[in-house]
């Protein structure tokens, strides 16, 4: 169900998995500490997942499939 059949949306999304930022999928970077931060990924040397790729894609606002049916 989208947050559109609960109220507001929420107040942020995380950049690399889509999901609200206190359900954010991505681990913490050994680094900096920072979690689904892009800049990690280019200059900390996390790899994206296979399992944030497709949140992103099930997360995105221009994605209109129901993935609930």
């Amino acid at each position: 169900m989208s947050w559109e059949a609960w109220g507001d949306p929420p107040d942020c999304y995380c950049e690399m998995c889509g999901c609200e930022c206190g359900s954010c999928i991505c681990e913490e970077c050994p680094v900096c500490g920072k979690v689904g931060d892009p800049k990690c990924y280019k200059e900390h040397g996390l790899v994206e997942t296979e399992e944030q790729i497709q949140s992103r894609i099930r997360n995105s606002p221009d994605d209109s499939f129901d993935y609930c049916d």
